[in-house]
């Protein structure tokens, strides 16, 4: 009887987990992309957004990311995971948001060192190593790649 049940239980989440695999069509994770930005741009007008709010939004860019990382909107919402987790850590000054969005920044410039705000990255990565986790020195090495990477970026401190 067990093992009847748990062959139908299988069966039955077999066919979900392949489309979770699946890469998402282009215009279903513009979609998605377009209405998490348009949350995003809503929560930065509300003086009163929360920290559970804040972590949603981040939450849908990285899923967008998750299902389309090399995508058109894929670096796009990788950065803006990043700064909802930015906005989230602003609002909640809890570790573990400062930590993803340490982890996504960093993650952002190291996978997409082409992208126009990758220096963007490295500044907001550069600021919360040295406001949120007063680590100078990894601040200051991240400022000195942030030089050297992008000298003519717009940036450059």
């Amino acid at each position: 009887m067990r093992r009847a049940l748990a062959t139908l239980v299988l069966a039955a989440l077999l066919p979900a987990a392949a489309t979770w695999a699946a890469p998402a069509p282009a215009a279903e994770v513009e979609a998605r992309y377009r209405q998490a930005a348009a949350a995003f741009h809503t929560l930065e007008q509300d003086a009163g957004a929360t920290a559970p709010q804040w972590r949603a939004v981040a939450e849908q860019f990285r899923a967008i990311h998750g299902a389309a990382p090399d995508g058109r909107r894929g670096a796009d919402a990788l950065y803006s995971a990043a700064l909802a987790c930015r906005q989230t850590w602003r609002v909640s000054a809890e570790w573990r948001d400062l930590s993803r969005a340490v982890a996504h920044f960093r993650e952002f410039a190291s996978r997409y060192p082409e992208d126009r705000l990758a220096d963007d990255a490295l500044m907001y990565l550069a600021a919360l190593l040295s406001e949120g986790y007063t680590d100078l020195p990894a601040a200051r090495e991240t400022y000195q790649r942030l030089i050297e990477s992008y000298p003519e970026g717009d940036q450059r401190p």
